[in-house]
Formats: structure tokens, C-alpha cells, sequence
């Protein structure tokens, strides 16, 4: 509006000083308007009208100059924004480089199918950088959404999405994303690497159309998936793979510090004759592409999974349990193969503050400790997962201990120690007669 007053009082102004004078001197000599003036008049008159209904089309579409300003914040990343808040543009990523020490069931190597000898039992030492990935996100008239994370140790995109959020019930997202899935994959808070429950057997990233929303205290997500192509990064190679995935949470107690978080998740998955194993490392990384934890490998028709979540914050405390029960059909036969796996995971922070839990999807988010502080928090997992069905496969238990050092909101330091147990027909086929491991490393992590 004040840029109409402006224009509008600029140009009566000059149509004033300029004609009118002009008008005068005209009627001085023969008393009235000639024609032509007249015409430039009506020609001037014109030109405002156009120019107020362009300003006030600008105005009604939030147009902005080139030259508006634009609101710039540099803490956790690069972040710019226009000052309405209707558009912005984020980049950030994460450094993560890890030292580990590994001995036992770990540092079995395959070669040929068969234990090499020369590793079993033995104690090796390996780093490397375990993540490095980039994000690139943005919000375009409040209601659309866009991100991108590319992977520079795989030199690609493992995440990319197109969002849409201008529905009151929920979001529509377009894109490789997260299933509907579970809860601890995507929530922070381990001093290790994920559990291997949630971290294989849940279904992870896929490319899909999902639906999510949220209602006082219930969050709700659905959505239809393809694995378009096998995963490297993944512990499954289950190619040509649809899936509809379903998650409900309800948390019948959320107040800040103080949570009771209830989830039900289920995935039904047609893997269409393709080829199929669980794998999983089991808290260690640098072993490469040895698994301790193995199932029988097929092709596999079907699969029905299901997935219960559950986790309590009162203050400094977290104690957070999920388990996922996997029936997967062979293909062309009348086998069916039964996985289940679970773990229960209890965390504290030395110090006056609480996990970040996110009421819209129901997950915790990353801690992220007060402007100059730094925190402390001890972590105790106990994971169980059984991939031993009809004489093949392997059951694995292991037992966590882990401590993290928040430094700062962007730098965090940790460690942790994981005890391995494996057990079940093909146990001495993958780690020999050394059926115990051990494994302890430490990371350094840089947010920006």
C-alpha cells in the first residue's frame, strides 16, 4: 500500500506541475482546454491506473524486488530466508570419522565361503570416515518443500524429495525417503551404530508417495514404496521391491522432560521372486561386507513385517524398546521363513536437560545441547536378533556401552564397547569356532 501512495503522489505531482501551468497559460489566451492537452491528461491518467493495479497485483502475490533483503543465519549451517519467512534455502551435512578395534566373531573374514584363518581370533584396528554427506533443503510459498542429502563416500544421493504441506491433516511427500516405519533408525541418541534391529530389519530408504500427519497427541503415516535398484549401503539386496508401509504412534503423556511414547508399524512387501538375506554387522562398521549376522539367503515372494515401539523420557532418563517381527514366503515354495529381533536401550545425560522428542512424527530428534554447554550421556543396549529358521541362518545377541560427549552443537565425540554373542546352524559356517566378539571404537562428529 505504501508503495502505491508513493507512486500514485508522484505522478499527480508531475501531472500537476507540468500541465497544469501549461493549462493556465493556454486558458490565459483563449479561455478554455484545447485538445491536445486534454489528450495528455487522459494518456498520464492512464499510466496510473496500469501502474496501481501492477502494484497491487504485486502485493497480492507477495512479489519481491531483486533487491529485498533477505535474513542470513549461519548457525548450524547456512541458512537464508526472506524476511515474510515464505521462502528460504539451507545447506548443511555432517563429518563423522571412526576408529575401531575388533577381535573374535568380528574379524572373521569369508574368503571362498570358508573362516580365513589367519584373521580369526586376532585383534585388528581400523579407521575411516563413516559419513560425509551434504544437505541441501528449502521451503518455496510456505507449502512446498524440497531436500536433498548427496553422499560423498558413495559419490551420490541417498535422499531426495519433493513435499507438500499445505494440508491441515497432513503432508504429502514425493521422492526416496524414510518409510513409515519404525522409530529409532532416524532418531538420535545412540553413542553407537544403530541397533540391528532397527538399522536392518526395518525397512529403511525407498523411492515412494507417503502421507503424514499429526492430532493432539497421535502421529499418522502411510505410504507405497519401490526399491528401485539394489542399495550398497543397505544389508539387504531386494531388487524390484514394492511395499506398503504403515505407522501409528499415540503418546498419552507428552509434556517437556516428560514422555510415554506407544508405536504400532507394518510393512507388506512383494519382493517378486527377487533375491533376498538379512545381514547385519552388529554394531561394528569397518568390518566392510562380513556380517556375523546372516539368514538363510532366497528368493523370496512376500513378506509381512511388523514392527512395536515404545519409549519413556522423564527428564535426564530415556529408556526406549523396539521389535520387529519379519514372516517372509519363499518363492515357489511352500516356506516361509520367521525373523524376529528386539532390543531394549536405556540412556541418561549428566546434567540438566532431556532428549528432543518431535511431537509431528513421532521420533526424537538430534540433541542438540544449550548455547555453551557441553553434556554428557551414557547409553546401555541390549539387542537380540534371531535370523535362524529352517536349519540355516544365525542368532545373534550383543550387549553396548556407550558414552558421548556433546562438545558444543555441532561437535560430538563417542564411544562405546559392544560384546558379541553368535549362535545357531550356520554359526561356525561365517565366524568359526570363535563364536564371541568384541568390538570398540571412537567417533568424532561434525554437524553444520
Amino acid at each position: 500500500m505504501l508503495k502505491k501512495t508513493v507512486v500514485h503522489s508522484f505522478f499527480v505531482t508531475l501531472a500537476s506541475c507540468l500541465i497544469i501551468p501549461a493549462a493556465l497559460g493556454h486558458e490565459g489566451q483563449h479561455g478554455t482546454l484545447d485538445h491536445p492537452l486534454e489528450h495528455r491528461i487522459w494518456h498520464l491518467e492512464q499510466k496510473i491506473e496500469k501502474l496501481t493495479k501492477h502494484l497491487d497485483k504485486e502485493e497480492q502475490h507477495g512479489a519481491y524486488s531483486k533487491y529485498e533483503p533477505v535474513e542470513i543465519e549461519l548457525s548450524g549451517g547456512l541458512k537464508v530466508r526472506t524476511p515474510d519467512k515464505k521462502r528460504d534455502f539451507q545447506v548443511g551435512g555432517q563429518v563423522a570419522i571412526n576408529h575401531e578395534w575388533i577381535r573374535g566373531a568380528y574379524n572373521a573374514d569369508v574368503q571362498s565361503g570358508t573362516v580365513a584363518a589367519t584373521n580369526r581370533g586376532d585383534t585388528a584396528q581400523r579407521t575411516e570416515m563413516r559419513s560425509f554427506w551434504f544437505r541441501f533443503s528449502g521451503t518455496v510459498d510456505y507449502d512446498w518443500k524440497y531436500q536433498m542429502m548427496f553422499d560423498m563416500n558413495s559419490g551420490r544421493p541417498f535422499m531426495g524429495y519433493i513435499r507438500y504441506q499445505g494440508f491441515e491433516a497432513g503432508k504429502i511427500t514425493f521422492g526416496r525417503q524414510r518409510e513409515s516405519f519404525g522409530l529409532s533408525r532416524f532418531s538420535s541418541g545412540l553413542a553407537a551404530e544403530a541397533s540391528a534391529v532397527s538399522l536392518r530389519m526395518a525397512p529403511l530408504l525407498s523411492m515412494g508417495i507417503a502421507f503424514n500427519g499429526f492430532y493432539d497427541k497421535i502421529t499418522y503415516a502411510a505410504g507405497i514404496f519401490h526399491e528401485d535398484e539394489s542399495d550398497p549401503s543397505l544389508d539387504t539386496d531386494n531388487s524390484e521391491e514394492y511395499a506398503f508401509s504403515a505407522r501409528g504412534t499415540w503418546d498419552p503423556i507428552r509434556e517437556p522432560g516428560n514422555i510415554l511414547h506407544l508405536g504400532l508399524s507394518l510393512s507388506k512387501r512383494d519382493f517378486g521372486g527377487g533375491p533376498f538375506q538379512m545381514k547385519s554387522r552388529m554394531g561394528a562398521h569397518t568390518i566392510g561386507s562380513f556380517y556375523p549376522a546372516q539368514s538363510a539367503s532366497f528368493n523370496a515372494k512376500s513378506g509381512d513385517y511388523i514392527g512395536l515401539e515404545f519409549a519413556v523420557v522423564k527428564g535426564p532418563w530415556t529408556i526406549s524398546s523396539e521389535l520387529v517381527n519379519a514372516r517372509v514366503d519363499e518363492f515357489n515354495s511352500p516356506t516361509t521363513f520367521d525373523f524376529t529381533g528386539y532390543f531394549i536401550q536405556a540412556g541418561h545425560f549428566f546434567g540438566n536437560v532431556t532428549e528432543n522428542f518431535n511431537r509431528k512424527n513421532g521420533r526424537f530428534k538430534r540433541f542438540k545441547p544449550p548455547a555453551g554447554m557441553s553434556v554428557w550421556q551414557l547409553i546401555v543396549r541390549y539387542g537380540n536378533i534371531d535370523l535362524n529358521d529352517a536349519g540355516k541362518g544365525v542368532h545373534d545377541k550383543e550387549f553396548t556401552v556407550g558414552l558421548s560427549w556433546y562438545a558444543n552443537r555441532s561437535i560430538r565425540v563417542m564411544g562405546n564397547y559392544t560384546l558379541l554373542k553368535v549362535s545357531g546352524d550356520d554359526a561356525a559356517d561365517i565366524v568359526g569356532n570363535d563364536t564371541t566378539g568384541e568390538t570398540a571404537s571412537v567417533r568424532v562428529q561434525y554437524f553444520f
